[in-house]
């Protein structure tokens, strides 16, 4: 609002400015037999045009109302860049605030897993297992849902654009969108964690149940995954390592993020796939040994054993 406020103004001054500029230039000549006679009587005064006399008025503040549109837009364009930027801090603030920084979202993400390890427990164990089958296809189906999500995205928008309440319902669908989105790849990333703890921690989980197995696996992955953002986040002090241990960070959780979207789908389709129940196909001579026949005295036997 304030940046829009700016504007306007700076808009209203500059024509207000242009309007004066004109109206001077037109009644400059008029204006120059006022100046050159000094020795003019009081009846002849009022005989001086009103664009002379406003030309005249508006003549002397031109510089001052150039020098203030100059100004305002000079504290519009400081306005801007101190939003798009943030405050220059001394390095090792800057450090010490990047840390704290990087420290609140490792806290958030390890919460946030065990949350998802206590109340699905069985889904994170789907896509663990899934993601461990065969860890270049998850691969695989992650890059093709990241290329397809913002074709999906337009095919919802425009699904949405066809009706009025649709049209209405835009923003809340993009939104819904947005979050069902980070949080398949919020549960694909532990998976990956889990995965990578799991491995890391080798033999010494024999010793160690399920529940803690997979505890202990989540939280050592976490801990592999973030790792090298709390090392960029220590080095912001120095502006070249510290953009190379970005570029590494960003670079392992893209991958890391890939990868449990495509273990997300695959275990997903694995389940769909397991829940179908195919119809029974036994023959009735398969099924006449569960009967007894009372009436002819033949009662019910042991189930034949099938020749192979």
């Amino acid at each position: 609002m304030r940046g829009a406020t700016i504007a306007c103004a700076l808009a209203m001054l500059t024509l207000a400015g242009t309007a004066g500029y004109a109206s001077a230039q037109a009644g400059q000549p008029q204006a120059a037999p006022a100046r050159t006679a000094p020795a003019q009587t009081s009846a002849q005064q009022p005989s001086v045009a009103r664009s002379a006399a406003d030309s005249a008025c508006v003549a002397p503040s031109l510089p001052l109302t150039g020098s203030f549109i100059f100004a305002g837009l000079r504290e519009a364009l400081a306005n801007a860049r101190s939003w798009a930027t943030p405050p220059a801090l001394p390095p090792g603030q800057a450090t010490v605030r990047a840390i704290k920084l990087t420290l609140g979202w490792s806290a958030f993400l390890l919460l946030l897993g065990l949350g998802v390890l206590v109340f699905a427990p069985e889904k994170l164990r789907r896509i663990t297992e899934a993601l461990s089958e065969n860890p270049g296809k998850a691969l695989v189906t992650g890059l093709i849902m990241d290329f397809a999500t913002l074709p999906a995205l337009a095919v919802l928008i425009i699904l949405l654009a066809v009706t009025l309440l649709g049209i209405l319902l835009i923003p809340f669908a993009i939104v819904a969108f947005l979050l069902i989105w980070m949080g398949v790849a919020a549960l694909g990333l532990f998976a990956v964690a889990q995965v990578l703890g799991m491995a890391m921690m080798g033999p010494a989980q024999r010793s160690m149940s399920q529940r803690g197995a997979a505890l202990g696996g989540l939280i050592t992955g976490l801990v592999l995954l973030l790792a090298p953002w709390l090392a960029a986040a220590a080095m912001t002090w120095s502006n070249m390592p510290a953009l190379v241990l970005r570029g590494i960070a960003v670079t392992i959780t893209v991958v890391a993020v890939t990868a449990g979207l495509g273990a997300v789908f695959r275990a997903t389709r694995s389940v769909g796939a397991g829940a179908y129940v195919p119809p029974a196909t036994h023959t009735r001579e398969e099924l006449a040994w569960q009967t007894p026949t009372p009436v002819g005295g033949v009662v019910a036997a042991k189930r034949p054993a099938k020749a192979h």
